[in-house]
């Protein structure tokens, strides 16, 4: 069957009736592109995808486990199978025909994973050790091949502020510098509206400027780095350290307004405060930003964590700073990758990245 002929059986099908069974790869191929994008936000523990229109709306989207084994299945096959399963599936395909008559592809693919990552490339040039076998994968190579689609790949944190910037929080700000506290401590720096790449896309690391000269050591081989002192993860190192572990950070921050925990764990938390504090105290001196951001699960403690680290942040700035930069919490969860892997790759289109005549990252 030609492509011309089973494009038409697919258009007449979907005017008819909705689809009962999924794709063939075959007939997702001969399909039209649609003015939407797939994206992909691929972290240590789940890999979300779905489809976003041109506009920043999320038209569907799904989540697999990457982990569910440790890791012996590679995250990279995974993946891969998820996303083909999503594109080919009879929903996804009756959700595009609801909104534009018939089904279509996408027009291109932006992924968003964690590492450094070589936007030019597309390729995962470090990850300090996590997730296992990451390093050197070439996913706009690999992704392009098996899906014939122009294809992107950055840093999650430098999307989650593109999402933000785009659809979240910090939208209406041309200077705006956020982080996530989770795991680790990722970031990304927006500066008079468009986002602080680097030479190679590697900018942004926030998490890795070092606070402690002789300090702990740290996953990516230095020591003293931001993200072992001021990531979730840290909070839960240093509590073990005194011997008051939790179970996790929500649970900690209801036992704290009820007055539930032990003084040396308000202590070690308010310490944990102010490291956050002083760290964004630094990112002000140097960026000027009109907007700081906190992203992760814990940054939705208003009275706990936003609040105190605008009071802490203010008092920790130069005077002529003061006034002029607002903190709060980031909006759009764990939807802020999946929309600023596509934001990314509208960009690099609109800079030119697909004809090869880019200088798009330089």
């Amino acid at each position: 069957m030609s492509a011309k002929f089973r494009k038409r059986k697919i258009q007449k099908q979907a005017a008819g009736e909705e689809f009962r069974t999924a794709l063939s790869k075959k007939e997702y191929l001969a399909l039209d592109p649609g003015e939407f994008l797939l994206g992909i936000d691929i972290g240590g523990t789940n890999v979300k995808y779905g489809l976003v229109s041109v506009e920043g709306e999320i038209l569907t989207s799904n989540e697999s486990n990457v982990s569910f084994d440790r890791y012996e299945t590679p995250i990279l096959k995974t993946v891969l199978k998820s996303v083909k399963q999503f594109l080919t599936h009879r929903h996804t395909n009756n959700i595009l025909v609801s909104r534009y008559g018939k089904p279509l592809k996408p027009k291109g693919i932006g992924i968003s994973t964690t590492g450094q990552i070589d936007v030019e490339k597309g390729l995962v040039a470090g990850t300090c050790g996590n997730p296992p076998d990451w390093q050197a994968t070439a996913l706009k190579e690999i992704f392009e091949e098996k899906f014939s689609l122009p294809t992107t790949a950055a840093n999650d944190g430098n999307c989650m502020i593109l999402g933000e910037a785009w659809r979240g929080a910090a939208q209406n700000y041309k200077n705006v510098v956020g982080i996530t506290l989770g795991t680790g401590l990722g970031g990304g720096i927006i500066i008079e509206g468009k986002l602080l790449s680097g030479t190679r896309g590697f900018a942004g690391e926030l998490g890795h400027i070092p606070l402690y000269a002789r300090g702990k050591e740290c996953t990516c081989g230095l020591k003293g780095c931001a993200e072992q002192y001021i990531s979730v993860s840290a909070l839960h190192r240093r509590s073990r350290e005194i011997g008051q572990s939790f179970s996790n950070a929500r649970r900690l921050c209801q036992d704290i307004k009820q007055g539930k925990v032990h003084p040396d764990m308000l202590a070690l938390f308010n310490r944990w405060i102010d490291d956050i504090a002083l760290f964004l105290a630094g990112m002000v001196h140097i960026f000027n930003p009109q907007l700081l951001l906190v992203g992760g699960g814990i940054s939705r403690q208003e009275d706990l964590v936003i609040r105190p680290l605008q009071a802490k942040v203010e008092a920790a700035i130069m005077p002529s700073f003061r006034g002029s930069v607002h903190l709060q919490a980031a909006e759009l969860a764990n939807k802020a990758g999946l929309l600023g892997a596509c934001k990314f790759w509208l960009e690099q289109e609109k800079e030119g990245y697909f004809t090869g005549s880019s200088s798009a990252v330089k």
